[in-house]
């Protein structure tokens, strides 16, 4: 076996060797889903998760690194889905629902 061969021998162990070790849950794990191995259609309730607002406390911000600030740019604001910073600083907020 070559030198190319044998390389490819060995990193093929190595990613067996590291799947087995780490075989569930893990990141690069992988996992193999057959369409038989899903429940039925409809044989598993539903699940709502829907999202919640929850207000920001008052007087806490975001920690930042040091030499990093934050603070409110805007508040009171109405289903704000889009924003953008024009090459002058002028900001622009798209509020929908608004």
């Amino acid at each position: 076996m070559d030198a190319v061969g044998r390389l490819a021998s060995l990193s093929g162990a190595l990613v067996l060797s590291l799947s087995t070790a780490f075989a569930s849950e893990q990141i690069g794990a992988v996992f193999h889903i057959s369409i038989n191995g899903l429940p039925k259609p409809y044989a598993t309730p539903g699940v709502a998760n829907p999202s919640r607002i929850i207000s920001r406390p008052a007087g806490i911000l975001p920690q930042v690194p040091p030499d990093f600030s934050v603070s409110i740019y805007a508040s009171a604001l109405t289903n704000p889905r889009w924003m953008a910073v024009a090459p002058n600083g002028d900001v622009f907020l798209a509020e929908p629902g608004a």
